[in-house]
């Protein structure tokens, strides 16, 4: 059985982020374990008062441990325009922080704070239990259906020799909710230390692509959607 990593990202607690994980935890079970991931940003990597109900399953990370990470285009300090680093456009680099310290989940779930979900989140988990998709997405296309992405999202998209890509050499994809399987989340941080750059709703399906890994969408009517999933969740 596989083991999987649900990640809520977040830069604040309150009680929506309270609610959610108590609705995870209770519509879900094993072999899934969730987590807060907190971006603390500016502020010192310490606990906040009063989170005993996450116990070991709150994440924490801020910008100091972020720029630590061994991404020399991704997370150098002074930024892709060279105004400093900041997480717009970047965070998929919390996943990452959190993949780096806890790399033995076969899949890696992700929910953005501000998913509404409406069904029962074990339905949608289970539903694609027996995909094999590195990358689970939604919106998945090729950039030459939406070419302005390639020039418009920032950081601009570059390969490890720091080359643009050509929208016909591109992915787009939409993440607020997603699923990384282990090697993908390999992959992304090994292209990552050798340069790769740009926004991630760019760059994870896109060396997906360029590795032959195997990419589905959630839903829609899509061309990485399968029949079963067609208009289903979205």
């Amino acid at each position: 059985m596989t083991k999987s990593a649900v990640l809520i990202l977040t830069h604040f607690l309150n009680p929506s982020i309270r609610d959610m994980y108590l609705r995870l935890r209770s519509e879900v079970s094993a072999p899934y374990d969730i987590f807060v991931v907190m971006n603390l940003g500016a502020q010192d990597l310490k606990r906040p008062d009063d989170t005993d109900l996450y116990g070991e399953h709150l994440y924490l990370t801020n910008n100091a441990k972020i720029l630590t990470l061994p991404y020399p285009e991704k997370c150098k300090p002074e930024g892709w325009a060279g105004t400093g680093w900041t997480i717009k456009g970047n965070p998929e680099v919390l996943e990452l922080c959190f993949f780096r310290d806890h790399p033995d989940y076969d899949h890696y779930w992700v929910i953005e704070y501000d998913v509404h979900y409406q069904g029962r989140w074990g339905f949608l988990f289970e539903r694609f239990e027996n995909s094999r998709a590195d990358i689970l997405a939604m919106m998945l296309r090729s950039a030459t259906e939406a070419p302005h992405k390639i020039t418009m999202m920032k950081p601009p998209l570059r390969d490890s020799d720091g080359r643009s890509l050509m929208p016909v050499d591109a992915l787009v994809s939409f993440l607020p909710l997603h699923r990384l399987s282990q090697r993908m989340m390999k992959m992304v941080d090994d292209e990552y230390r050798k340069g790769w750059n740009g926004h991630h709703e760019l760059t994870l399906a896109t060396i997906a692509q360029r590795h032959g890994y195997a990419i589905e969408d959630i839903g829609g009517d899509g061309p990485y959607v399968k029949p079963h999933n067609r208009n289903v969740f979205y």
